[in-house]
């Protein structure tokens, strides 16, 4: 059991607004698969744009073939 459990059904995904899965250690995002840590039970939802950049480099890349 977690923490998180009483307001679970309200939290979503900032990056797309999906659904979350909630672990001990971790949030994922059930559509777009970003990682979100938890430390000392407060969920770190920021979203590093560094991070995001490579990602979207691949996509468009990708798509170009």
């Amino acid at each position: 059991m977690n923490d998180l459990q009483p307001i679970e059904n309200i939290l979503v995904c900032p990056a797309c607004r999906s659904e979350l899965d909630i672990n001990r250690d971790d949030i994922t995002c059930a559509n777009c698969k970003q990682v979100y840590p938890i430390y000392e039970n407060i969920p770190q939802f920021a979203i590093d744009e560094n991070v995001e950049a490579p990602k979207k480099e691949v996509a468009q890349s990708s798509s170009t073939m």
